[in-house]
């Protein structure tokens, strides 16, 4: 049994609650292959999701997000505040340097999962377009959004391919100030975290642009509108009575296109 302890980010400051787990680790690195890696837990996204709502993302360290309608690129700006826990800000060289470096060195499933972006390419700063090989998909952008986003300067004296047991640098809620391998992890809460005040849930704005169009739409930074990037609004549930047909890559498992809808594979329900 693995124990982790994390301080509560809301109640008294002496608060903690401890969660056990099965298995062991020897490693706070998730990203390769090699070795049994603990959560570290201030690794961050573009997007995050939200658990009640499928195919729907909102902004996390990215604030807005551009796309045409071919869905063929998208761009995500990133938020000014966002930040390391070493003070330095988060920037599109780190966006683009971790999408390569996981592609060419992480894990084999980063090549297959981002297998349909052709390039990572820094139009700014805070700036990154990630430019696709196919269109028509709603859901790559939402696909990019998953991307960890990992300090450059950090890792650029450090060997990414190797398994390391010194807590890697974050940019989230909490990091490791404490651990014993296969044992236990103790992570605290971070108090000068760059989104302790901004939900993620009201923070992003979406754009959709023409192919010739790449202007965003901004919002203030204290809205509380629940904008957010979605493949579709209205697909995941049948209306009550409404028919349904049989999917045509999953006829032979007699599955239904609203079960395809949200169970099936990209590619299958881009089909249906």
């Amino acid at each position: 049994m693995l124990n982790t302890v994390r301080a509560l980010p809301v109640a008294v400051a002496v608060a903690a609650l401890s969660v056990g787990t099965q298995g062991t680790f020897d490693s706070f690195h998730p990203f390769i292959p090699k070795g049994n890696a603990a959560s570290s837990g201030s690794i961050e996204t573009l997007l995050t999701s939200s658990a009640d709502e499928p195919f729907t993302e909102y902004g996390l360290i990215a604030e807005s997000v551009e796309y045409p309608q071919d869905r063929s690129w998208v761009v995500f700006n990133l938020r000014r505040e966002a930040r390391w826990h070493d003070g330095r800000p988060i920037t599109a060289d780190d966006v683009v340097w971790s999408f390569e470096t996981l592609t060419s060195k992480g894990a084999p499933q980063y090549r297959f999962y981002y297998a349909s972006v052709e390039q990572a390419l820094k139009l700014g700063e805070r700036r990154v377009k990630f430019t696709f090989s196919e269109q028509g998909n709603r859901e790559l952008p939402l696909i990019v959004g998953q991307l960890p986003i990992l300090p450059q300067h950090y890792w650029e004296d450090r060997d990414f391919e190797k398994t390391t047991l010194e807590p890697p640098l974050g940019s989230g809620p909490y990091r490791i100030t404490d651990f014993e391998p296969g044992r236990y992890t103790l992570e605290e809460r971070v108090e000068d975290y760059w989104g302790r005040d901004r939900p993620s849930t009201s923070a992003c704005t979406t754009s959709t642009a023409s192919a010739s169009s790449t202007t965003a739409t901004t919002r203030p930074s204290g809205s509380r509108s629940r904008r957010a990037i979605s493949t579709s609004a209205r697909r995941t549930r049948p209306r009550p009575g409404r028919s349904t047909t049989t999917c045509p890559r999953c006829a032979r498992a007699g599955s239904r296109r609203s079960w395809c809808a949200t169970r099936c594979p990209p590619a299958c329900r881009l089909s249906s």
